[in-house]
């Protein structure tokens, strides 16, 4: 038995040494209308496997990237949809004799809700198509009448070289 306790203690002594190092704080920034890019603290710990990206959209976690190089702690998440609420999180997986992810703590998760189009946008973009319309429909109309009176102008024209002896 106590041989047995031993043996889980050498194999686990390296995860508990571990600890919370394995720990990342995250941070998000350059928020738009269909991405975010995240950002978080570098691994300082031993025995360092990989970075897994999260992305909640409300319906439950969704694994974004695994990230296989502890020095890169930046990912941007793109296909996110405009105005939406996302939450993210980046756990930390260390390898020692068994895998074991580091979840992180509640304040380490970020939730983000996008940029949307806004109203002034949109209605400034109707503006201008409805004044693009109107400047094409009086273009067409000008270049309609001014076919229309050659027509004329050649039909009187021909009546006259008809008319005459």
């Amino acid at each position: 038995m106590k041989v047995r306790r031993l043996l889980t203690l050498i194999i686990l002594l390296p995860v508990f040494l571990a600890g919370n190092a394995a720990a990342v704080t995250l941070n998000a920034s350059e928020v738009s209308t269909s991405s975010v890019t995240l950002s978080w603290t570098e691994h300082d710990g031993s025995g360092f496997d990989r970075y897994d990206v999260y992305v909640n959209d409300g319906l439950g976690w969704t694994l974004d990237r695994t990230i296989w190089d502890s020095f890169i702690t930046e990912h941007e998440v793109t296909g996110l949809e405009s105005s939406e609420t996302y939450s993210f999180k980046v756990t930390t997986v260390v390898y020692n004799s068994t895998s074991i992810a580091y979840e992180p703590e509640d304040s380490n998760i970020v939730t983000v809700t996008l940029e949307g189009i806004g109203m002034p946008f949109i209605m400034l973009y109707l503006i201008i198509m409805i004044i693009v319309i109107v400047m094409v429909t009086m273009m067409l109309m000008k270049k309609t009448a001014a076919r229309m009176e050659q027509e004329e102008a050649e039909e009187a024209e021909v009546e006259e070289e008809s008319e005459a002896p």
